[in-house]
């Protein structure tokens, strides 16, 4: 290897090492998500339900809904967590139909998602948690955005079916933007670390 040379395999090892963490994010506490459950449309006031479904997001709760529809009562008994009651709160759409939201019993913030640690439900501003994308370096947002736009498209594959010509060579545009973009940010970063590090089309260029 020359003076010049990058060592591949020992950069990606030195990648996420540093400093322990210290921020806690949404997706590590146990939550009850309206969003998800949609509790207010199917839970008629008077009622008591049972909602369970495993993983770390969701916690085994017991729902009741207070007779005049704007109380509800939550209870976690089974892990350990102390049973809480919070307002429910309506607003109207400009569309019709209502939005619902939780008061939180600690600051009383509209919430649309409780958290439930040990030390009480809590929305997310109170306990400070973070999303994983307020955490992500430039290097993670282009590769998490280029595996989206993947998701959606194959650009080694044929056309989809019926799907229009004009569609199609949008899409591929639009990844090889996303494809660029991230290519460029890795180079970035290999020269960051590594001064020697030159890209491929400059060291052709330079070649005689």
């Amino acid at each position: 290897m020359g003076e010049d040379a990058v060592d591949f395999g020992k950069w990606v090892a030195t990648q996420g090492k540093g400093r322990p963490r210290t921020r806690q994010y949404v997706d590590e506490i146990p939550c009850l998500d309206l969003r998800r459950w949609r509790l207010t449309e199917w839970l008629r006031p008077g009622e008591t339900v049972e909602i369970h479904e495993p993983g770390l997001r969701f916690i085994p709760t017991v729902v009741s809904l207070a007779r005049d529809g704007r109380t509800l009562m939550l209870r976690c008994d089974t892990l350990g967590r102390p049973s809480v009651t919070t307002a429910v709160r309506y607003s109207a759409r400009h569309f019709g139909g209502r939005r619902v939201f939780l008061a939180c019993p600690r600051c009383g913030r509209n919430s649309e998602v409780l958290y439930f640690p040990q030390t009480g439900p809590s929305c997310r501003i109170c306990l400070g948690l973070r999303y994983q994308s307020q955490s992500e370096s430039t290097l993670d947002r282009h590769a998490r955005a280029l595996r989206k736009i993947q998701a959606r498209f194959d650009p080694t594959g044929p056309k989809p079916w019926k799907q229009r010509w004009r569609t199609y060579f949008g899409m591929y545009k639009t990844w090889e933007l996303f494809r660029d973009r991230y290519l460029r940010t890795v180079v970035k970063t290999m020269q960051r670390h590594y001064p020697g590090f030159a890209e491929p089309l400059e060291r052709d260029r330079s070649s005689p």
